[in-house]
């Protein structure tokens, strides 16, 4: 398994602007777009009180340096967070990756939830059959 510092969605994954619909690529100031799509997600690592975790979450929008998640738990700012990311272009297409990620942000929402920004440090693509 190969391992990058960074890695493009329309490099390494073939997905590419074209591929999504209009509102799924957010324009901003950033220097890479971020992609606002429904990917699979879970995070695992250990939350604000130092508890183990693993849970699915809602991946809000990824870049190809960082991420932004709703979780259901507080996390600490400079921890370690582990994400993998199912990226489909369809119903059997896609790759799957494992995040390493720096919680940069916890933000409360207004439902209780968490919105955790994060940058993404390392990765790794997985095999097809490992979720």
């Amino acid at each position: 398994m190969e391992s990058r510092s960074q890695f493009t969605l329309s490099g390494e994954l073939g997905l590419r602007r074209d591929d999504l619909d209009q509102q799924a690529v957010t324009p901003e100031r950033r220097a890479k777009p971020r992609i606002r799509k429904q990917f699979p997600t879970r995070a695992y690592g250990t939350d604000g009180r130092g508890e183990k975790f693993e849970l699915d979450c809602e991946l809000d929008n990824i870049s190809s340096r960082g991420l932004y998640l709703i979780v259901s738990r507080e996390l600490t700012t400079g921890s370690e967070i582990n994400v993998i990311v199912r990226f489909e272009k369809s119903q059997n297409s896609g790759a799957t990756a494992l995040l390493s990620c720096e919680v940069l942000r916890d933000e409360v929402q207004s439902d209780g939830q968490h919105g955790v920004a994060m940058a993404i440090k390392n990765y790794h693509f997985l095999d097809a059959n490992v979720t």
